[in-house]
């Protein structure tokens, strides 16, 4: 019985090595080449004189309103020529650096976006100005958005807030996301 098993299992590996020994079949390839992938960039600025200084506003009483403006900038081609190649979605910010907790939240603020038809993105707390939905504009490649800024220390200020300081920053943020 063996003899027969070996035997079968002989004649099954010869004709398996026939059949592949005599299989022929033709290949070919195409090459597609030259492709490459590359990301934009994305660079803006933000800029004002008027916020250089370490105090924007000093000595302030209730009922007093200072105004300053700053200018973002997607510093990109056609008009500015530098690194950014992509427009951005802008995201404002404003965030408590330093200072008395009282002011931060007693001071008031406007914000408005200057171009494409004036619009107050803000009004309200200081404290309460977290990326409001009218402040997401779009900043194509090379162009630039300014915003004016009103802080205003409410009438209703008390005696309490006398010889206070608070330091904040603004942030602006950009995405190539939804633009």
């Amino acid at each position: 019985m063996t003899r027969i098993a070996k035997s079968l299992a002989m004649i099954v590996m010869v004709a398996a090595l026939a059949v592949g020994a005599t299989g022929a079949y033709f290949t070919d390839q195409a090459t597609v080449s030259g492709n490459t992938f590359s990301t934009g960039i994305l660079d803006i600025d933000a800029s004002g004189s008027a916020w250089d200084s370490v105090t924007i506003a000093g000595n302030m009483k209730p009922g007093d309103t200072i105004t300053k403006t700053f200018t973002v900038i997607n510093d990109g081609a056609p008009f500015f020529g530098g690194p950014s190649t992509l427009s951005g979605k802008l995201f404002l910010s404003i965030i408590k650096t330093s200072g008395n907790n009282s002011l931060w939240n007693a001071m008031n603020v406007k914000v408005t976006r200057m171009q494409w038809g004036q619009v107050v993105i803000y009004d309200g707390s200081l404290s309460g100005f977290i990326n409001p939905t009218d402040g997401q504009a779009i900043l194509p490649t090379g162009w630039t958005q300014e915003y004016k800024v009103e802080l205003t220390l409410p009438t209703s200020a008390g005696d309490s807030l006398q010889g206070k300081t608070c330091t904040f920053k603004f942030v602006v943020d950009a995405t190539t996301e939804g633009t």
